[in-house]
């Protein structure tokens, strides 16, 4: 790819990817490529990988996205090896978020998998919009 989009999650990289790929010059990956942190993908080789990658034509870049390769150590030096592996610079696109805020969704979305009903939820953010003032 010419470029790869991570971050920490909950942080939108599957928005951000989203409204990039709207652009006719860009065409991505379909999600869970999971090349550089994923041993067993990484083990297939570079040729499995650039077949994840969508066909481009001359002008066009190619892109995917992961948050796993933010958090992952191997993955840094994975995507260096491939940029050196195919001679370009892949261009990394890293998606943060104001922490406090990442905090709560963080904990909404760890309720809501629980079950906890969306009002609890809607109230904790209500209490976080009045104690910090946003």
């Amino acid at each position: 790819p010419d470029f790869i989009v991570i971050g920490a999650r909950p942080r939108g990289t599957r928005a951000r990817l989203s409204v990039i790929d709207l652009h006719p010059r860009v065409l991505t990956a379909e999600p869970g490529v999971r090349y550089f942190d994923k041993d067993e993908n990484y083990k297939k080789g570079l040729s499995w990988y650039v077949k994840q990658m969508k066909e481009s034509q001359e002008g066009q870049l190619t892109g995917e996205k992961s948050p796993k390769y933010f958090i992952t150590p191997k993955a840094p030096s994975r995507i260096k090896d491939y940029s050196r592996a195919v001679g370009k610079d892949v261009k990394l696109l890293l998606v943060v978020r104001d922490p406090v805020e990442r905090v709560v969704s963080d904990y909404a979305q760890g309720l809501d998998k629980r079950g906890v009903a969306l009002s609890k939820i809607k109230k904790i953010r209500q209490e976080r919009q009045q104690f910090i003032g946003f």
